[in-house]
């Protein structure tokens, strides 16, 4: 019996940084450029299915170890190993603001219209002001390092969430904790507001993900426990639909109760970050292990409720080894590799003064 064909492609596995990756972020608004960080201390800017860096932007002194766009990736904040936080303007190709505060490393950012936010192995959130270098708000309650934090979508709350599960809420007005949301017993993993709905969902290596309702602040929905710990997840824009990401499949979700509609078996194992591009139907993960970055599409046409899987293809089938060898050599036509050379190399993504689509291969493409 034959094996059922994959429902991804394997865009990319390239060499991004001359010493291992540390950090990995997908820009929201595009899901066509990415951003990374590494030991090399250095800051890559990437648009998917390029075979080159668009930049490569230097500050740091120590290894960079958060990074993240800010909402219309013009921007990109880089935190380090030394506790300082740089943000680099992308059209100009420099640093623009300089900030130091935190006493070890920065490992997760937020940078959006409401300003900067910051946690680091040191247990403190810091919310900065962007008009300058000061710090608005320093926030102590957590017991270990902070790994995820996000800003409430109206600007008023800052969640975060640490190495031991914990997740707070901080009222930025009144300059203070406002919850603790109860619920998970290892690391957070992915920390994310509903785009429609009054909620919180984080995922962790407790294997599950947790949901709060933000008017009474109780916990009203929890995945199934999985067989290994959730690395990331994503909310669909439509609001009616959660992804979580393992280390070998993707699943989709909807709540109320929570409802497990397909699994799509991937062999992307240290996925980090997952994006949707909705106007185009398609799903970005990203992964990294020692300096190479891979690059995933799933095309959600082909998975439910979006859609239906292709004949054959079935749910939970796993792809054999021969496909998986056939995708890392880039026969599916869609692969490529290479970090390029050009430190300041200009890419067709919009930020940067160009058209990205035009960059962009087919397999980001409507109807691809």
């Amino acid at each position: 019996m034959s094996r059922a064909p994959p429902r991804y492609i394997k865009l990319q596995d390239f060499p991004a940084h001359n010493g291992n990756v540390t950090c990995v972020k997908i820009g929201t608004k595009s899901s066509g450029v990415l951003v990374t960080g590494g030991e090399d201390k250095k800051v890559n800017l990437w648009t998917i299915g390029a075979q080159t860096k668009a930049l490569s932007l230097q500050g740091h002194q120590t290894s960079v170890e958060s990074v993240t766009f800010d909402h219309n990736e013009e921007l990109v904040a880089a935190g380090a190993a030394s506790g300082s936080i740089k943000i680099f303007d992308l059209d100009q190709a420099k640093v623009t603001r300089a900030m130091s505060g935190h006493r070890s490393n920065v490992l997760c950012l937020e940078l959006s219209q409401y300003g900067l936010v910051s946690g680091s192995m040191d247990t403190n959130v810091k919310v900065w002001d962007l008009r300058g270098r000061d710090v608005l708000a320093t926030f102590k309650g957590h017991g270990s390092a902070v790994r995820h934090v996000k800003f409430s979508p109206d600007g008023k709350w800052v969640a975060s969430a640490s190495d031991t599960g914990q997740v707070k809420l901080w009222d930025l007005v009144a300059g203070k904790l406002l919850m603790d949301l109860p619920g998970h017993t290892h690391a957070v993993t992915g920390l994310h507001f509903h785009p429609v709905e009054y909620l919180l969902g984080a995922c962790s290596a407790d294997k599950t993900v947790k949901l709060w309702e933000l008017e009474t602040f109780g916990l009203v929905d929890s995945t199934p426990p999985e067989a290994t710990g959730i690395r990331a997840m994503a909310f669909h824009p439509d609001g009616q639909h959660m992804f979580t990401a393992l280390q070998d499949s993707l699943k989709v979700w909807s709540r109320e109760p929570a409802l497990q509609h397909d699994s799509v078996e991937l062999p992307w194992f240290k996925v980090s970050d997952v994006s949707v591009l909705a106007e185009k139907n398609k799903l970005v993960g990203c992964s990294f292990a020692q300096n190479f970055v891979g690059l995933w599409v799933v095309d959600l046409k082909d998975v439910r409720p979006f859609g239906e899987p292709p004949a054959g293809a079935g749910v939970g089938r796993s792809l054999d080894a021969a496909s998986g060898a056939q995708l890392a050599r880039g026969d599916s036509g869609r692969s490529s590799g290479g970090s390029g050379s050009a430190s300041h190399q200009r890419a067709s993504h919009p930020a940067l003064g160009g058209a990205a689509a035009a960059a962009r291969p087919a397999v980001l493409s409507a109807g691809a």
